[in-house]
C-alpha cells in the first residue's frame, strides 16, 4: 500500500485530506502542520506521497519545504494543495508532481487516485529542473505499530516502538488512578471501561504517526510522539483535558513527558515515569528531568 505524509495547518482540512488519502488507498502515516516536520517525516518514513499546503503559518513555507526535499531519493510524489495555485509552474519546477487549487477536493481525489494506480516502483527519483527518472526501489511497508486495530497498542509492543524512535521524539506517560471510586459513581462503567474510554480519547488527540500503549508501570498509558516541536506534548495534554471534559469522562490524570536525547528512548521513558511521582495534583503534566 502506498504511504503518505499530510502537511496542512488547518486541523479540519488536515483530517479531511487524510480521510481522502485513506479512502483512495493511501495509508497516512504522519500528519503535520509545519514544513520542517514534513521534511523530517517524509525522509524518516520514506513515504510515496506528500500532500503539501503552501501557507504554513510561522513555519517554513511550502516552497521552502519543496527546496528542503531536494536530494531525497526516491523523491516523493508531492501534491501541492493550495489556495495559491497561480505559482503552479514554479512549484512543478521545484519538484511538485501536481498542483491542486483549494477547495477542489474532487480534483484532489482524482490526482491521488491516479497515483495509487501507478506501481510503487514508479516513484520518481526526481532532481528538480531535470527530467523525472524512475526510482530503483520499492518503498518499505509502514511499521505495524503505527496503528493497532483499536488504536491502543499493548504494553508488550512498547519496546518495539521505542526502537523506532529518534532524537527529538517525545515520550508521554499518563497515570490513570482512582477510577474504582469514580466507576461506582458513574455506575454504568467499570474502571477498566473508563480506562479504555480515556485511552481512546487520548488516541484521538494524537497524530497518525504517534502511538499509544497500555502501561502497567505507568498505571495508565505511554504515548510516543514522533516528530514535532517541543510544544507538542503540552498541546496534546491540553487537547486531552478538553476532550475528556467534552465527553464527560474523568480528568483525574497525571502526566509526565521527556524528550528523547543522546541517552536514548528508554532513558527518556525512565525519566517520564520518574516524573510521575513528582506530580502533586491531577490534570497536571510535568517534564522529566
Amino acid at each position: 500500500m502506498a504511504t503518505a505524509v499530510v502537511c496542512e495547518d488547518d486541523p479540519l482540512l488536515r483530517r479531511t485530506v487524510s480521510a481522502i488519502c485513506e479512502q483512495v488507498g493511501i495509508h497516512v502515516v504522519a500528519e503535520v502542520d509545519d514544513g520542517a516536520d514534513a521534511v523530517e517525516l517524509t525522509r524518516r518514513f520514506g513515504v510515496d506521497v506528500l500532500v503539501l499546503d503552501l501557507a504554513l503559518g510561522e513555519g517554513i513555507s511550502g516552497k521552502e519545504t519543496l527546496r528542503s526535499l531536494h536530494g531525497l531519493e526516491p523523491f516523493p510524489n508531492v501534491v501541492v494543495f493550495t489556495a495559491y495555485a497561480g505559482d503552479a509552474d514554479e512549484l512543478i519546477r521545484l519538484g511538485a508532481r501536481s498542483v491542486v487549487e483549494k477547495p477542489h477536493l474532487d480534483r484532489l481525489i482524482t490526482v491521488l487516485e491516479q497515483l495509487v494506480e501507478e506501481p510503487l516502483t514508479d516513484r520518481p527519483a526526481h532532481v528538480p529542473g531535470e527530467e523525472r527518472r524512475r526510482g530503483g526501489r520499492r518503498a518499505a511497508p509502514p511499521p505495524e505499530l503505527w496503528r493497532s486495530p483499536s488504536g491502543i497498542s499493548s504494553e508488550a509492543d512498547l519496546p518495539r516502538t521505542l526502537d523506532a524512535t529518534e532524537r527529538g521524539d517525545a515520550i508521554v506517560a499518563v497515570q490513570v488512578a482512582g477510577l474504582e471510586h469514580t466507576a461506582l459513581e458513574v455506575g454504568r462503567l467499570l474502571a477498566d471501561d473508563l480506562r479504555l474510554a480515556i485511552a481512546r480519547v487520548l488516541r484521538s488527540t494524537l497524530r497518525a504517526q504517534d502511538v499509544v500503549h497500555r502501561s502497567d508501570v505507568a498505571n495508565g498509558f505511554v504515548a510516543v510522539l514522533r516528530g514535532g516541536d517541543a510544544n507538542a506534548p503540552s498541546a496534546v495534554w491540553t487537547r486531552l483535558m478538553e476532550e475528556l471534559e467534552r465527553a464527560g469522562l474523568p480528568r483525574q490524570l497525571v502526566g509526565a513527558c521527556a524528550t528523547v536525547d543522546a541517552m536514548g528512548p528508554r532513558d527518556a521513558l525512565a525519566r517520564a515515569l520518574a516524573a510521575l511521582d513528582a506530580a502533586s495534583s491531577p490534570t497536571q503534566m510535568l517534564m522529566g528531568a
